[in-house]
Parts: structure tokens; sequence; C-alpha cells
């Protein structure tokens, strides 16, 4: 989830453009001098502000003598030694690493796995897992499926739908819509790769558009949203070269495998239940 922060007094400065910055002229911002002065002056970098799970991972896998947190104190902004370590703690949680102390650290064979995939490590992690339990189409199918950014379906918001019967309206068809292609399995995941499937075995641009209206999914991303999935699957599979069979199986057999490897990948930042919060706002 990401949080909505100031920017810094030399990120205002940059967008301020060259009117009063190289030129003389005026500048008129949506906030007023003492939110200015109370601002950073600069942006905090990268390296201190986002986990390093990754970045440690992906130093490990170099052919090198020095630890991935030697390295890293090397950097121009050298990260704390708490981050570092958090990093590795996380890693060798996820069995990514085989101990969480810097000095005595190895890669591990899902470590090397997910690292080469170049994707999140929780979802790398899924594949790996799927891979496996022999889920490994399903796997990579629910990875392209978190990958996306952005929900298909329509969301109400008061500052665009002011009518509180149209706003009612939208929210409550996307939550049915929503339960419906859940399946009883409080997934979110799980609705989105139904979604998706279902949606790519239309053809005619008519029958995706009353698909769309149908099940209140936006029209306009839809062609691109609920195609990603299938399209980030295939280059998993060309990434693994792993042959990937054209004719899916049952239905009864896809879910029943996708339970399974539910219950086998119980990650909170991936599966998360989501109806409880959503069936409150629908009753507010």
């Amino acid at each position: 989830m990401l949080d909505q922060v100031w920017i810094s007094q030399s990120s205002a400065v940059q967008r301020a453009g060259r009117t009063g910055r190289v030129r003389p002229g005026s500048v008129y911002r949506l906030y007023g001098r003492d939110r200015y002065l109370r601002m950073n002056a600069f942006t905090t970098s990268e390296i201190h502000r986002q986990p390093l799970d990754k970045v440690v991972l992906d130093l490990m896998t170099l052919e090198t003598d020095l630890t991935a947190a030697a390295m890293l104190s090397e950097t121009v902004e050298p990260p704390s030694i708490d981050s570092v370590l958090r990093s590795y703690h996380e890693l060798h949680s996820s069995a990514l690493i085989t101990s969480p102390q810097s000095d005595e650290a190895d890669v591990t064979n899902m470590g090397s796995f997910v690292a080469q995939l170049g994707v999140d490590l929780h979802l790398g992690r899924l594949v790996g897992l799927s891979a496996q339990s022999g889920m490994l189409i399903d796997g990579c199918s629910l990875a392209a499926t978190l990958s996306q950014p952005r929900s298909p379906w329509r969301i109400a918001s008061p500052l665009i739908h002011q009518d509180p019967q149209e706003y009612n309206e939208i929210a409550s068809r996307s939550f049915v819509s929503r339960y419906r292609w859940d399946a009883g399995m409080q997934s979110e995941p799980i609705s989105l790769l139904r979604l998706s499937r279902a949606y790519a075995k239309l053809v005619t641009a008519s029958s995706k558009k009353e698909f769309c209206s149908k099940h209140n999914v936006r029209d306009s991303a839809s062609s691109l949203t609920l195609n990603l999935p299938g399209s980030r699957r295939w280059r998993l599979h060309d990434h693994m070269s792993v042959h990937a069979p054209r004719e899916c199986r049952s239905t009864q057999v896809v879910e029943a495998r996708m339970r399974q490897l539910c219950s086998a990948f119980r990650r909170p930042a991936v599966f998360r239940r989501l109806y409880a919060i959503e069936a409150t706002r629908f009753r507010e």
C-alpha cells in the first residue's frame, strides 16, 4: 500500500520549471509557505526507504568473495545495519537463504530460482512452491494475476460519483461480481484469475463489451488488464523452458489445485481476505 507524503523542498523547486528558477517569474503553489518550510530539504534516497530483500538476494547470487552486507556498505549512501539484517531475516524466513547471519548465509535452490525470475520475491516463491507441488502452470497463472497493477472492477468514488444511488449501484455490483467469481474461496487473486480466464474465452468485441457491462468491469482497461495474466504466464514458461499446454484442464481440476496451492502458500502479503472489509463498506 502506497502512502501519500509531502515532496521535498528540492523537488518543489524543480517542479516550478524554468519560471522562477532560471528566469524572472512567479510560481503559485497549492500549499502555504509554512508547509514549504516544514518540508525536508532533499528527498530521502530509495536505498533508505525501500526494503532491501531483493537487492540482498541479487548481490548474494554474484560470484564474489564479498558478502551482500559488505557490498552495500560501499555504496554512496550506505543503508543502516538494521535494515540489512532485517532483509537477511526476511529472506531466511522465506527459505531463500540458509542463515539469517550475513557471514554464514548461502543462497538456497529456491533462492537461486526466484532470483533468476526477476519478479517480486513473494511471487517468485509462489511459482517455486507451485513447481515443487506439481502445479507450475497454475502457479504461473496466479503469480501473473497478482502482479496486476490495479483491480479490473469499477470503483465507486465519492469525488466522481456524487449521486448516492449511482455510488451504491457501482459498489454493490462490484461486490456481487467479486463474490460470484470468488467461488466461496474468499480470495481476491482467485476471483481475478477466474475472471480473466472467462474473459480470455471471448472472441468478438461485442461479447467482451457485454461481459464487462454484466460483471461491472472497466471496459477501457479490460482488454489490457484481463489479458495480462496470460501474456505474463507465457513469458514465465519461456524463461523456465517449460512447455505450457495449449489446452487447459477442466475447471474442477484447476480450482482444486488452486485450493491446494493457497493452503500451501500462506503469505498474508499475497492472499488477503478482503471481503469482510468490503462487506463493511458496502453496508455503510
